[in-house]
């Protein structure tokens, strides 16, 4: 005897997120992420949304991006996605120790995972912090739909002043002769140099005394 009806488990989801311009929070298309060379993990054919694994990552994520030029910030949105558990698979970068560096690995996983649509969600680790993952989600998978994938797009973001501040100090560097901006890159080379790991000294956390 056939039963009567039957009981499906209910597939977990997680929520990640995405910062952008308020301007250009719908469509969900991803179209943003073909525009120019592409993303890190997509080349311009292939469309997709970049989201954080947390709303902190998220930000940190833009921010990093958006210091690096003399336009001011734009009105943000923050914008909450749920993807289905199983419909995600984390990308493999065992053999691949460069793929900080050599974006051609990356944007290689990245199509195959967006061109195969077999999952809604790549896990990959942020740039930012390895140890901390960001989700690039395919717009064009069978099962993705704006009505159930994405929670809330209306929410304002409202940015710590310190960014506005450091956001102004690199628009006065970034405006600079030429000379100058040698010197903070120079600058920049010494605290990304391998060694920068190294503990800071006490005089030079406090400051030199006044002689």
């Amino acid at each position: 005897m056939q039963p009567a009806f039957t009981v499906e488990m209910a597939v977990k989801s997680i929520n990640c997120y995405r910062i952008c311009s308020t301007a250009y929070v719908r469509p969900h298309n991803g179209f943003g992420s073909t525009l120019g060379n592409g993303g890190r993990w997509n080349t311009p054919k292939c469309a997709c949304i970049y989201s954080g694994s947390n709303r902190s990552i998220a930000q940190l994520e833009w921010v990093s991006h958006f210091l690096v030029n003399t336009a001011d910030f734009p009105k943000l949105s923050v914008i909450t996605y749920s993807v289905p558990e199983d419909l995600i698979i984390e990308a493999d970068l065992s053999a691949h120790s460069d793929w900080i560096t050599d974006d051609t690995v990356t944007k290689t996983i990245g199509d195959q995972f967006l061109t195969d649509k077999k999952y809604m969600a790549l896990k990959v680790p942020s740039v930012m912090d390895p140890k901390e993952f960001n989700y690039i989600i395919n717009p064009l998978h069978p099962k993705f739909s704006e009505k159930f994938n994405v929670v809330d797009d209306t929410e304002s973001l409202v940015v710590n002043k310190r960014f506005y501040e450091i956001k102004e100090y690199v628009k006065a560097a970034l405006s600079t002769a030429l000379p100058a901006r040698l010197g903070i890159e120079a600058k920049i080379a010494k605290y990304t140099a391998p060694d920068a790991s190294v503990p800071i000294s006490r005089i030079h956390r406090l400051g030199r005394r006044k002689r």
